[in-house]
């Protein structure tokens, strides 16, 4: 079964935290080439679905990707000037605490609450949207 972001978008939409991607709705997102992005804690950005991975986001940050996923740096640290100049601003995620996204790419967006208050909010996109 496939679906699109707005679909599973809506699915997501009013979860509970720590509720927030079941299996089957990870399963649906990875066969769909979709990419759920939400924050856990108050420190990590989680990534289910076409990229199960997660990145430190304390206080907030920016999120980068490659075309395949997230930007992942050669050098022995993300400050290394070589690949700064690789990061894409058209490929990122803005990340505010209390887990506010923005991004200029096509998203949709959801909200999560913890006992019944908005904890945070979440994007589902396209994996085929970071190429090119």
């Amino acid at each position: 079964m496939t679906m699109t972001k707005e679909q599973v978008a809506e699915l997501l939409d009013g979860r509970e935290y720590g509720n927030e991607v079941t299996g089957d709705i990870n399963i649906i997102a990875k066969n769909s080439g979709l990419v759920i992005m939400f924050g856990q804690s108050d420190d990590l950005m989680q990534f289910r679905g076409a990229i199960h991975d997660e990145v430190g986001c304390w206080g907030g940050g920016i999120v980068y990707f490659g075309e395949s996923g997230l930007a992942q740096s050669e050098c022995d640290d993300d400050d290394c000037p070589y690949f700064i100049n690789t990061l894409d601003d058209r490929r990122s995620v803005v990340v505010e605490w209390p887990w506010k996204l923005t991004t200029s790419m096509p998203h949709v967006k959801f909200n999560i609450y913890e006992d019944g208050e908005l904890y945070g909010e979440g994007i589902v996109f396209e994996l085929a949207s970071l190429k090119g």
